[in-house]
Protein backbone atom coordinates (compact mmCIF):
# COMPACT_ATOMS: atom_id res chain seq x y z
CA UNK A 1 0.00 0.00 0.00
CA UNK A 2 1.49 3.31 -1.04
CA UNK A 3 1.91 6.24 1.31
CA UNK A 4 -0.06 9.36 0.61
CA UNK A 5 2.15 12.40 0.67
CA UNK A 6 0.51 15.65 1.56
CA UNK A 7 2.08 18.71 0.05
CA UNK A 8 2.97 21.09 2.82
CA UNK A 9 2.36 24.68 1.91
CA UNK A 10 4.50 27.32 3.48
CA UNK A 11 2.97 30.42 4.91
CA UNK A 12 4.64 33.65 3.97
CA UNK A 13 4.16 37.07 5.46
CA UNK A 14 4.71 40.54 4.13
CA UNK A 15 7.72 42.30 5.52
CA UNK A 16 7.38 45.83 6.84
CA UNK A 17 8.18 47.51 3.51
CA UNK A 18 5.61 45.38 1.65
CA UNK A 19 2.91 46.23 4.19
CA UNK A 20 3.81 49.93 4.01
CA UNK A 21 3.71 49.83 0.21
CA UNK A 22 0.27 48.21 0.25
CA UNK A 23 -1.06 50.75 2.75
CA UNK A 24 0.34 53.62 0.65
CA UNK A 25 -1.50 52.20 -2.38
CA UNK A 26 -4.75 51.82 -0.39
CA UNK A 27 -4.35 55.33 1.05
CA UNK A 28 -4.19 56.75 -2.48
CA UNK A 29 -7.11 54.64 -3.69
CA UNK A 30 -9.31 55.51 -0.67
CA UNK A 31 -8.19 59.01 0.37
CA UNK A 32 -9.29 60.83 3.51
CA UNK A 33 -12.74 62.27 2.90
CA UNK A 34 -13.81 59.65 0.35
CA UNK A 35 -16.92 57.57 0.98
CA UNK A 36 -14.81 54.42 0.85
CA UNK A 37 -12.12 55.50 3.34
CA UNK A 38 -13.40 52.75 5.62
CA UNK A 39 -11.79 50.20 3.27
CA UNK A 40 -8.36 51.66 4.02
CA UNK A 41 -9.11 51.62 7.74
CA UNK A 42 -10.05 47.92 7.55
CA UNK A 43 -6.71 47.13 5.86
CA UNK A 44 -4.86 49.23 8.43
CA UNK A 45 -6.66 47.50 11.30
CA UNK A 46 -5.96 44.03 9.91
CA UNK A 47 -2.26 44.73 9.36
CA UNK A 48 -1.63 46.57 12.62
CA UNK A 49 -3.64 44.34 14.97
CA UNK A 50 -3.68 40.88 13.40
CA UNK A 51 -7.44 40.67 13.99
CA UNK A 52 -9.53 38.21 11.99
CA UNK A 53 -12.05 39.62 9.50
CA UNK A 54 -15.11 38.66 11.58
CA UNK A 55 -13.51 40.29 14.64
CA UNK A 56 -12.98 43.51 12.68
CA UNK A 57 -16.62 43.44 11.52
CA UNK A 58 -17.63 43.00 15.17
CA UNK A 59 -15.88 46.13 16.48
CA UNK A 60 -18.39 48.65 17.80
CA UNK A 61 -17.81 52.36 18.30
CA UNK A 62 -18.06 51.86 22.09
CA UNK A 63 -15.12 49.41 21.90
CA UNK A 64 -12.67 52.02 20.62
CA UNK A 65 -10.08 52.95 23.24
CA UNK A 66 -10.38 56.43 24.67
CA UNK A 67 -7.13 56.70 26.62
CA UNK A 68 -4.71 53.88 25.93
CA UNK A 69 -3.53 52.30 22.72
CA UNK A 70 -5.06 48.85 23.19
CA UNK A 71 -8.30 47.58 21.69
CA UNK A 72 -10.23 44.93 23.58
CA UNK A 73 -11.52 42.30 21.11
CA UNK A 74 -14.71 40.89 22.62
CA UNK A 75 -16.88 39.60 19.74
CA UNK A 76 -17.03 38.57 16.13
CA UNK A 77 -19.77 39.23 13.63
CA UNK A 78 -21.64 36.22 12.33
CA UNK A 79 -24.49 35.91 9.86
CA UNK A 80 -27.24 36.62 12.40
CA UNK A 81 -25.51 38.93 14.84
CA UNK A 82 -22.49 38.35 17.04
CA UNK A 83 -20.73 35.57 18.92
CA UNK A 84 -17.69 35.08 21.11
CA UNK A 85 -14.31 35.25 19.44
CA UNK A 86 -12.71 32.08 18.12
CA UNK A 87 -10.72 31.72 21.35
CA UNK A 88 -13.92 32.16 23.42
CA UNK A 89 -12.30 34.90 25.49
CA UNK A 90 -11.47 38.56 25.02
CA UNK A 91 -7.96 39.74 24.25
CA UNK A 92 -6.16 43.01 23.73
CA UNK A 93 -4.49 44.04 20.47
CA UNK A 94 -2.34 47.08 19.72
CA UNK A 95 -4.24 50.16 18.62
CA UNK A 96 -1.77 52.65 17.15
CA UNK A 97 -2.28 56.39 17.19
CA UNK A 98 -2.81 56.37 13.39
CA UNK A 99 -5.51 53.71 13.73
CA UNK A 100 -7.08 55.66 16.59
CA UNK A 101 -7.21 58.83 14.45
CA UNK A 102 -8.61 57.02 11.40
CA UNK A 103 -11.32 55.40 13.55
CA UNK A 104 -12.19 58.76 15.08
CA UNK A 105 -12.63 60.24 11.60
CA UNK A 106 -14.98 57.38 10.65
CA UNK A 107 -17.11 58.07 13.72
CA UNK A 108 -17.30 61.85 13.31
CA UNK A 109 -20.84 63.13 13.49
CA UNK A 110 -22.25 59.92 14.94
CA UNK A 111 -23.28 59.53 18.54
CA UNK A 112 -24.40 55.90 18.19
CA UNK A 113 -21.91 54.13 20.45
CA UNK A 114 -23.51 50.69 20.03
CA UNK A 115 -23.23 50.62 16.22
CA UNK A 116 -20.55 48.69 14.37
CA UNK A 117 -17.56 50.71 13.23
CA UNK A 118 -17.87 49.10 9.78
CA UNK A 119 -21.40 48.52 8.51
CA UNK A 120 -23.12 47.03 5.52
CA UNK A 121 -25.27 49.17 3.23
CA UNK A 122 -28.25 48.20 5.42
CA UNK A 123 -26.46 49.50 8.53
CA UNK A 124 -25.77 46.15 10.18
CA UNK A 125 -22.50 44.29 10.63
CA UNK A 126 -20.68 43.21 7.48
CA UNK A 127 -20.94 39.50 6.72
Amino acid sequence: MGLIHKRQETISFWDKSEAQSFLAFANEKYPIGSSKRWVYVVYLMALETGMRAREIWGVKVCDLPREDLKLRVVRQAIRKGFSQTKGKDFRFVPFTSSLKEESRLLCEGSNQLDRCLFTSLKGGPID
